[in-house]
Parts: C-alpha cells; sequence; structure tokens
C-alpha cells in the first residue's frame, strides 16, 4: 500500500496523524475546567518563563523532539525542489509559522486543562524543534524521502534486514541517551557516581527485589536480540559463518559499549557495566536463533514457492508456550493473587479507558522506557505466532493474529486485576498488541521473499 502513494499523500498522512498524536499528548488527562476566556487570555499573556535545573531539562528536550517530526513532514507536503527560490522560502516560512502557532494555541488551551504545566519555555523549545526539523529537511529531506521509498520497495530479505539493522542500532542509541539531559560538568557526574548512577563492578547495582533484578535482566537481553538476529540476516546461512556466535556477541558488546559511554553524561541515565554483558548475551542469542530459523538451500531442481523456514509444527507449539509463560511470569509475578470483591472492584473502577493516561504522570524517560519494553516484549510472540501460517495469502489470518495477540495483551492486563501490587493499564494492552502486529510484519517482510528457482549446474 504503502509503496503505491506518492511521496506528497505519505507525507500528508504522516502530517496529520502525527498532528492528531502531538494534540493528544499536549492536552492528556482532559481534565477539563472551564475559564472564562478573558482570564485565560490574561494568563496566557503573562507565561511565566521557568528556570530549570538538570532535573528538568527532560521536559525541554521532549517538547523540543516533539516538533522535529511535525515540521519536518509538513514540509514533506509543502516544499517541492522545482519551484523558484522566493517560493521555496515562502513554503519554509508557512511551516515555521504554522508550527509557532500550533504552539501557542497548544500552550493557551493548557490553561482549561490544571493537570498541565503552563511556560513559556514550552513553547520556546516547541519552536526551536520545528526550527530544526525544517533545517534536517533542507539539508538531507530529499535523501531521507529517497532512502525510505527504497526501503519500502525492496523485497529481498537480506538487503531489509540490513536496512532494519541499521536503524535498529540508531534507535537503540537514541534511546539509550533519552531524555538528552546532557551534562559534561565534572561535578554533576561525580553526583552520578555518589548517587549509584555508575556501576563499574557486573551484579552490583541496586534492585529493589529479585525480581526487579531478573526483569532489568531479561529486558536488558532482549534490547540486544533484534541486533545480533538482523546481523545473522544480513550474513545469511554461509555455513562457514553459521556457527559464529561470536560475531553475534561482538556486535552486541560493541554497541552496548558505545552505549554506556554515552550515558555516562546522561544525567539521569545509569551507565553499569553488567548491560556489557547482557548486550553480548543478547546479540550472541539473536545470531544463534537468526541460523536456527534460516531457510536452507533447494538441493533439487523444483522450483520453491516457500522460502520461509518450515520447522516441526509441535516445537514451534511449545516455543510459543515458553514464551508467554515467561509473559505471564514477568507481569504476574510473584502470582499474589486476591478474590476480594470489594478491591477488585475498586480497581476495576479505576482503570481509565483513556490511553497514555498513567503515562502522563511519569517522568517522559520511565514512560518511554516501559513503552519500548513492553513493545519489544511482544515483538517476538507476533514473529513466533506467524510462523503458523507458512505462505498464506490473504487478511483472514492477518485478523486472527491480531485477535489471539490482543487476547494475550488484553489478558496479562485483565490478570493484574486480580494482583495488588500491579496496576492494569489499556496503554500497556495496546502496546504489546502494536509489538505483536509488528513483529508479524517484520516476519512477513523479512522472510516471504518472492518465490525463485534454484537449478543444479
Amino acid at each position: 500500500m504503502l509503496d503505491r502513494l506518492s511521496v506528497r499523500q505519505a507525507y500528508t498522512i504522516l502530517s496529520l496523524c502525527y498532528l492528531a498524536f502531538v494534540i493528544y499528548g499536549s492536552l492528556i488527562p482532559f481534565q477539563f475546567r472551564s475559564l472564562p476566556i478573558a482570564e485565560a487570555i490574561d494568563r496566557f499573556r503573562h507565561l511565566p518563563y521557568l528556570n530549570l535545573g538538570i532535573q528538568s531539562r527532560a521536559d525541554f528536550v521532549a517538547n523540543i523532539l516533539l516538533f522535529i517530526p511535525l515540521s519536518f513532514f509538513l514540509m514533506g507536503v509543502w516544499f517541492r525542489q522545482i519551484r523558484p527560490r522566493y517560493v521555496k522560502v515562502l513554503d519554509t516560512l508557512l511551516v515555521l509559522s504554522f508550527c509557532c502557532f500550533l504552539a501557542a494555541v497548544i500552550e493557551f488551551l493548557q490553561h482549561f486543562f490544571p493537570a498541565r504545566t503552563v511556560s513559556l519555555n514550552d513553547i520556546i523549545a516547541e519552536t526551536a524543534g520545528a526550527c530544526i526539523g525544517v533545517v534536517i529537511w533542507l539539508s538531507h529531506g530529499q535523501r531521507l524521502t529517497a532512502w525510505a521509498q527504497n526501503v519500502i520497495s525492496e523485497h529481498r530479505p537480506r538487503s531489509l534486514a540490513e536496512q532494519a539493522l541499521y536503524g535498529y542500532i540508531v534507535a537503540l542509541i537514541f534511546f539509550s541517551v533519552f531524555p538528552l539531559d546532557l551534562t559534561i560538568s565534572p561535578v554533576e557526574i561525580y553526583h552520578k557516581w555518589k548517587e549509584g548512577k555508575l556501576v563499574f563492578i557486573p551484579f552490583t547495582g541496586a534492585y529493589e527485589s529479585s525480581r526487579q533484578f531478573f526483569y532489568d535482566i531479561f529486558t536488558d537481553i532482549a534490547l540486544f536480540i533484534p541486533i545480533g538476529f538482523l546481523a545473522g540476516k544480513t550474513i545469511g546461512t554461509d555455513p562457514r559463518k553459521s556457527s559464529k556466535l561470536w560475531m553475534g556477541a561482538w556486535l552486541g558488546f560493541a554497541v552496548v559499549s558505545v552505549i554506556e559511554f554515552l550515558q555516562i553524561f546522561v544525567y539521569s541515565r545509569f551507565t553499569d557495566v553488567t548491560d556489557v554483558i547482557t548486550g553480548g548475551a543478547g546479540g550472541a542469542f539473536g545470531f544463534f536463533l537468526s541460523q536456527v530459523t534460516a531457510d536452507r538451500p533447494a538441493t533439487t531442481d523444483r522450483v520453491r514457492t516457500d522460502p520461509r523456514p518450515r520447522p516441526f509444527p509441535w516445537l514451534n507449539s511449545v516455543i510459543v508456550l515458553i514464551y508467554v509463560g515467561i509473559l505471564v511470569s514477568l507481569y504476574w509475578s510473584p502470582f499474589n493473587f486476591t478474590a476480594d470483591k470489594i478491591l477488585i472492584k475498586s480497581r476495576l473502577k479505576d482503570i481509565s479507558l483513556i490511553p497514555f493516561y498513567s503515562y502522563y504522570y511519569t517522568s517522559e524517560f520511565h514512560a518511554m522506557t516501559e513503552a519500548l519494553r513492553r513493545f519489544l516484549f511482544f515483538l517476538p510472540l507476533g514473529v513466533l505466532i506467524e510462523r503458523f501460517w507458512k505462505n498464506t495469502v490473504g487478511k483472514a489470518h492477518l485478523i486472527i493474529n491480531l485477535f489471539i495477540l490482543g487476547l494475550l495483551a488484553g489478558g496479562i492486563e485483565f490478570g493484574q486485576v486480580f494482583l495488588p501490587g500491579r496496576y492494569p493499564d489499556i496503554t500497556d494492552a495496546l502496546i504489546g498488541l502494536t509489538g505483536g502486529m509488528a513483529g508479524v510484519w517484520i516476519f512477513r517482510r523479512i522472510f516471504q521473499a518472492p518465490a525463485y528457482s534454484e537449478k543444479k549446474e
């Protein structure tokens, strides 16, 4: 579908979707309070400028990042390389003016939602983000667009895996330095060390409980499995390389070492040597999975119509059940279920049906981390479920996949209603469902190559 859209149509859809996201994220949790227009205008005219300490830099940076994609997408809609120079200047000014106007309108509307913090800092940050997005478009917009078109139209599994590998590494590094509360001050770095955020001896970091320890270790390994897996798919199934798990481990070590070094200069982040070990283990395991699931070359003259791996059905079922068990253990541990009807009724009543409602009341760093974890935990489940369908075409099995993944993601959250130490959230179920369907899509894109024939020489 995407490859049938024109560039302008694609950027229009992206702009509208992202604009809705910006407005939604800026007004959540939607606790509206009536306010006279004259009073709202007076408050807006006297917006305070807040002096931000290091603990508040994350919010300022988040607002900058929020408007970068918006202005970039809008430039893709309006800007045309073949137009006269003065028209290009007008297009650029139009995009910047719209973004500045939007930032001001959002800040004005937030006066009617008292849960939001209103300040001049937000308008400045969002305007700066819009300027950065425009600069990125003017300097690299055409090349990035051409690259995206090539990726969308690409059908060779190895090439897709290579592009996905590069993209994942860049995204992981960016995530690891988010929320970009950067510091090079020796005093602040010393305070990080005193606060226990610099750990140079493996497995000596402070954990709230053994459950939290295993949860963090599992997460760190899971983050680097895609790197080893995609690297293995990029290399292929050369018998001379298939057993070299150290290649995935080495790539994991290299990426995580760069990340841990950069996190020294991000105040809210932890630098822990343990992550180097878990990153290497995740890379090696991902490389192993890529070779185990690899399709072997045909040895006959027949035409291959299904290049995907064909494991024993029962083995795939066992793997799915084991992985579901792991997810249930992560989110239901320590299994201290309650049958208190009053408590259960109260917890059901407290569940908000507004997506990302609970995420607003946490820091940007915590919200992004938990969302990414949930997404990555369900992504392999989507891959495993899609393996059942072999070379099936059509939409019926995709609807079944959607139902199964929705049932699992929603069932895990519903089960937390009966666990006093857990907090069920519809947002987590939606993120899990999205991660699972992303796994389905990735599997079909990387494994379902066009049919080909192999002949004996």
